[in-house]
Formats: C-alpha cells, structure tokens, sequence
C-alpha cells in the first residue's frame, strides 16, 4: 500500500489547505501527482475528504492509475515521460466550463490550461476504433503531443476495466502510438495569395475559397501537392 511518508504529506496538505493559495495547492498537488504511487496517495486523499473541496472533479483514480504504469513501465518509448498535466486530465471527468473552472482553481498558465481543456473535452479520444485518416487530421488540428497525450489517457480508460489486455489489442494500441511519433506535421500547399493570383475578391471570398480546397485536400489524406491544389482551385474558381 501507500507509504507511510504519502499519508503525513496528505495529512499535513490537508491541515493546511483553507489557507494555501491556488499556487501553492497546485505546487503540492502536481507533486503528489509526479510522486511514485501516486494514483495511491490520491485514493487515500479521497478517502480521508481531503479533496473535495479543493478537487472534487477528481473521480477516475483507478484511470491515474493504469496511465502511471503505461508512463513509467509498459512503454519504453521515449516521447512517453510522465506529465502533471496529462495524469490531472486522466484524473477528471469533465465539460469544458469544467475544465476551465479547475485550472483558474490551480493558477494554470495560458499554455497548461488549453492543454487541459483539449485533453478533457476531445469529443473522439484518439483510439485504435478511429481510421488512420482520422488520426492524421487529429494529429494535423491538434498537433503530435496531444494527440499522443489523449491516446495514452484513453488507453489507461480502456486498461483499468480491463484487467488483461490481449497482445493484439495491445499491438492496435502502440501502433497508433508509432504513427504518433513518426508524423511530420503537413503545411497546406496554396496561401490566399494564390487565390487572389486567379481573380478571387480580398476578403472573406479568398478564405472560403482556401478552406474549400483545404477540405478537399484533408479529405485526399492531404496527398495532392501544390500542382494538384492549383488545378483544383482553377476548377472551382472557372465554375
């Protein structure tokens, strides 16, 4: 079970807490959250009532859990290092007024708190039941590191209701995980530059025109180059 040394740390945190500032809570907390076991000391937080009123949209302990152990010892993959951020995410169960609520609570910067809110509020956690396609523009929207961050929380979902997961299911899981890593991040090819270059009015007209054929180039698995952009823009501007 958890040490000795955890509960004194949850106990005095929990004297303390009516008086410590978001900072400061969110300090002590990120470090239990970093700690060895920590999906143990928190469960011993829960159970003595010290976070309900500081935390309580924590309700997934046993998905902490299984995301440390996927963190620190069943993948040997070296983007994977554990993250307060992502282990506060696999830890709550929230919209995203929820999710913004928290993370003015803990003082989050800018950055921490978009991160939180994307990882809480992903309507299609990135899973082994979504298309290659799907995860590619996953990856192009939302970029690698999140895209990996919502994998490995959904992955820690599915393996704490399943005490054992087949080698299949398992392969399924890090072969996204591969696909994550090797992604090069794809620029569209045309800029609104080349819209005006064919006659399109400046203004809104040359961003809808972009976003049709950008559309149309996710939807091709971003495969027709700059020439294949051109050709489709000429298409749709002739007509």
């Amino acid at each position: 079970g958890p040490n000795k040394s955890a509960i004194a740390a949850c106990r005095k945190l929990a004297s303390r807490l009516p008086e410590l500032s978001g900072e400061r809570i969110r300090t002590e907390f990120f470090r239990t959250l970093l700690a060895p076991a920590s999906a143990d000391t928190i469960a011993l937080m829960r159970g003595d009532k010290i976070l309900e009123s500081i935390l309580p949209e924590i309700t997934e302990v046993g998905r902490l859990r299984t995301l440390t152990f996927l963190e620190t010892r069943a993948l040997n993959v070296p983007t994977v290092v554990p993250d307060e951020i992502r282990r506060l995410a696999a830890l709550i169960n929230v919209d995203e007024m929820g999710a913004k609520q928290l993370a003015a609570r803990l003082k989050l910067s800018n950055k921490q708190a978009d991160r939180l809110v994307k990882l809480s509020t992903q309507p299609q956690a990135t899973s082994p039941e979504l298309s290659t396609h799907t995860i590619r523009l996953q990856l192009r929207h939302l970029g690698a590191n999140v895209t990996r961050d919502l994998l490995l929380i959904a992955w820690a979902g599915e393996l704490s209701t399943e005490v054992c997961q087949s080698s299949s299911r398992t392969a399924q899981w890090t072969a996204i995980l591969e696909e994550i890593d090797n992604w090069v991040p794809i620029g569209f090819p045309l800029t609104g530059l080349d819209v005006l270059k064919v006659g399109v009015e400046p203004g809104k007209p040359v961003g809808d025109v972009l976003n049709v054929i950008e559309s149309w180039w996710e939807s091709e698995d971003y495969a027709p180059d700059r020439e294949a952009c051109l050709e489709y823009l000429e298409n749709l501007t002739a007509n």
